[in-house]
């Protein structure tokens, strides 16, 4: 065990943590008071690498403690770093949190570096980076027979706990049956505020048994996951009643009815046998200039308030139940991930106001990557929040597991949107989709191939001619696209009134820029995992 007051020894296994993965030399206590005061400067500064870690150790050696900077830097760089798909924000983290992160990846190295650790190894490497935020058991709790000088090993919870038990005894309620969406609205809006009221009044059981019989198991489980933890913050009311609003918009009665016919292709003679089964390959519109397309895209008119009648009913209740789970499943997978987001986190003053038409434009940015294949998703709510993340793109020759990042905005003045890609952290490692960025690659003066002299006609017609300056291309740009969005009476939405030189322009734009993106992402990591961990250390 490593003492409070003294670093590892040079037979300890924190020793050689510290040999395999670069970890500081430093002991329990000084972790404590790193940590303690890396949480009050990120309350009252943004994380930025240099900066924060200069204010650190400033702090550090006015309190009278030995502590480098080069240390700092480390578990400054060690927090920062991902072992999965979640975002890394140090900002919206307790002091606890910001210790259980670094040591979660300083195991997590110790794995890469084939450094074997037995249980007890693992708890001794908790214990010596996080036991001294924590207070010692009480007396009572201290067991009666214990060596003379020896000190009761402080445990820390982890991250990622066990599932907690459900206070009731009986078995877990199988998953609800499929219903109507606006059957689902009415039931999970009241249930949901209900849930949240009795949950701050310090008894949320009993309504969240009354939920089991409306969400999914998974949801369900991450509730009682997410109560295990605590008190709810306060952010949760507003961010509930903003996913519910968003539910009533998806579920309400269609505006444009269009009638339409399943298409069902057989299965090919050569297949296997038993895979002479139909598939339904998309929904073909009776409506001249609109090809036959997919089920996703259906789904996504119905955001424009557009629908299908097709000619069987048979056909109309397979496009119903899927289109029912659909947007049931994306409002559940949001609830899981607000459940997921930490009690430090801190909403954004804009999620609170009255949409603008920006929504609007990322469906219609949505619809158009999605004409032809499908490439692109919505971003989960923890990118939204987190990684100021609207949309996702993958492309087969994109190494990227989840996809290139977009962000998509109207704003065509310079200064704000400078600023609101200067508020992004490393906003080159996404895709920007905006009047500016477009109208700077049509005009060549983006990093990308040039279009060729055909291209930029059949462009520049549909705009109606601009002068060739960026603000005049993005002027003419954030036109075209204004009134494509008042036109959304097509079996599509509004995606077909932008005209398709620009919808082409476009995907080019977003699929060269996702490939951009992820390099500058490639040297970011490589460079970071070469500064945190030395490669002589743990890529043995």
């Amino acid at each position: 065990m490593t003492s409070r007051g003294e670093g590892p020894g040079p037979e300890s296994i924190e020793h050689r943590v510290q040999q395999v993965t670069g970890t500081p030399p430093l002991s329990q206590r000084q972790f404590a008071v790193l940590f303690q005061i890396l949480a009050a400067t990120l309350g009252e500064h943004p994380f930025h690498l240099n900066s924060t870690s200069k204010v650190v150790r400033d702090r550090l050696v006015a309190g009278g403690e030995r502590i480098s900077r080069e240390s700092v830097c480390l578990v400054l760089k060690g927090i920062m770093y991902r072992t999965d798909s979640i975002p890394v924000r140090p900002e919206n983290m307790s002091v606890l949190e910001l210790a259980q992160t670094f040591a979660r990846n300083v195991i997590h190295f110790c794995g890469r570096a084939q450094l074997e650790l037995l249980p007890e190894d693992r708890a001794r490497i908790e214990d010596w980076l996080i036991g001294g935020l924590l207070a010692p058991r009480a007396p009572e709790d201290v067991p009666l027979k214990t060596s003379p000088g020896a000190h009761p090993v402080v445990r820390w919870v982890p991250v990622r706990r066990e599932r907690p038990p459900r206070p009731s005894s009986r078995a877990p309620a199988p998953a609800p049956p499929l219903v109507e969406p606006g059957v689902y609205l009415s039931r999970a809006e009241p249930l949901l505020l209900e849930l949240e009221s009795s949950w701050e009044r310090g008894a949320p059981e009993p309504a969240l048994e009354e939920c089991s019989s409306l969400l999914a198991p998974n949801t369900l489980d991450s509730y009682w996951e997410r109560i295990h933890r605590g008190a709810p913050p306060p952010f949760r009311r507003v961010l509930v009643t903003k996913l519910l609003k968003q539910l009533a918009h998806d579920v309400r009665p269609p505006q444009q009815v269009f009638r339409a016919r399943e298409v069902i292709h057989q299965a090919p003679p050569s297949a296997e046998p038993g895979a002479q089964v139909p598939s339904r390959a998309g929904l073909f519109i009776e409506s001249p200039g609109v090809p036959q397309f997919r089920p996703s895209q259906a789904f996504a008119a119905r955001h424009w308030g557009v629908w299908y009648v097709l000619d069987t009913p048979e056909s109309q209740a397979r496009l119903e139940a899927s289109w029912a789970r659909h947007v049931i499943s994306m409002f559940e997978t949001n609830l899981r991930a607000m459940n997921r987001l930490p009690a430090s986190f801190r909403l954004d003053k804009m999620l609170g106001e009255s949409e603008t038409v920006g929504p609007w434009f990322e469906q219609l940015i949505l619809d158009l990557l999605n004409e032809e294949q499908h490439v692109a998703r919505r971003a989960s709510l923890l990118e939204d929040l987190f990684e100021k993340t609207d949309l996702r793109v993958r492309y087969p020759t994109l190494k990227r597991k989840r996809g290139a990042r977009v962000q998509v905005t109207l704003i065509t003045d310079e200064e704000l949107h400078g600023t609101k890609l200067r508020r992004i952290a490393h906003s080159d490692e996404l895709v920007v989709v905006s009047p500016l960025k477009l109208a700077e690659a049509a005009l060549g003066l983006a990093e990308m191939p040039p279009l060729t002299q055909q291209q930029k006609d059949d462009l520049f017609a549909a705009l109606s001619r601009p002068a060739p300056s960026v603000r005049a291309v993005a002027a003419a740009l954030k036109r075209h696209f204004l009134q494509a969005l008042g036109h959304p009476a097509s079996p599509l939405g509004p995606v077909l009134a932008v005209a398709a030189p620009v919808r082409r322009f476009i995907r080019m734009y977003v699929e060269h820029k996702a490939h951009d993106s992820t390099q500058h992402l490639r040297k970011r990591e490589d460079e970071s995992e070469v500064i945190l961990f030395p490669p002589s250390r743990w890529m043995r």
